[in-house]
């Protein structure tokens, strides 16, 4: 997306904000508030991807996971996959892949940089968030599709950044549907989400690629200049470029 363009926000399925309503409702909801660091306010604000109970740290670099619509059209037209995403039958709306909060439309991950910053159009919200890094699918991707290892939903996800993406929350505010989202900045152009996953996950050892380790097989100095982004995310992405260091 060249600055001027945007990234139309599609559809949610969201959890509700009403206090009073059921743990099993799983209606779905035109509209949400976002905070920083917790991402998703309301009862239902503990997601899996920013809520690390293991050492107690809410991820603010994970606060928001997006996921394109893009990214299920080239699955669905992946010959592979097939039998997993029933071509274009498959209703990613109820039954979202990768956990996201929020579908976009109108970008895929070759668009999107570590850094860029959206704001909604029109000034319609008060909402601005950052890109922080691609997600790094898990091995339920898998599970949930019937498939494994190098052929697998996994790893072609993880080679092409097509999992989504983590978000920062700079400003609170809210998402309905129709809203637009403009990118407003842009500063490193260089660092894709789907260079970051082929640069520390599709280059390198074959056996290390099925482990889904980070490898690196470029210049020491271009290590660093990964590493020295202030905006990257932390878990799966700097941490682990800092351990090939």
């Amino acid at each position: 997306l060249a600055k001027d363009q945007f990234m139309p926000r599609y559809k949610y399925s969201l959890k509700p904000l009403n206090e009073s309503a059921k743990d099993d409702d799983d209606s779905e909801y035109d509209y949400a508030m976002f905070s920083p660091h917790r991402g998703l306010e309301g009862k239902w604000e503990k997601f899996w991807h920013n809520d690390f109970k293991r050492n107690g740290v809410v991820r603010g670099d994970r606060a928001i996971l997006f996921q394109a619509v893009e990214h299920y059209e080239r699955l669905c037209k992946e010959p592979r996959f097939e039998s997993c995403f029933d071509n274009d039958n498959y209703d990613y709306i109820s039954s979202p892949t990768f956990g996201e909060q929020v579908i976009v439309e109108g970008c895929d991950s070759s668009q999107l940089s570590v850094g860029d910053v959206f704001e909604v159009e029109g000034g319609l919200s008060t909402l601005i968030i950052e890109i922080s890094a691609p997600r790094k699918p898990g091995e339920s991707i898998d599970r949930r599709h019937g498939t494994m290892g190098e052929n697998g939903v996994r790893r072609f996800c993880l080679t092409n950044a097509l999992a989504g993406w983590f978000t920062r929350v700079l400003k609170p505010g809210e998402l309905r549907d129709g809203m637009t989202l403009v990118r407003t900045k842009h500063p490193n152009p260089k660092f894709t989400l789907t260079y970051l996953s082929k640069v520390l996950y599709g280059e390198g050892d074959s056996e290390a690629m099925l482990e889904y380790e980070g490898q690196w097989t470029r210049s020491k100095n271009e290590l660093v200049e990964l590493i020295s982004l202030p905006q990257l995310g932390g878990d799966g992405w700097k941490e682990a470029a800092e351990r090939l260091l």
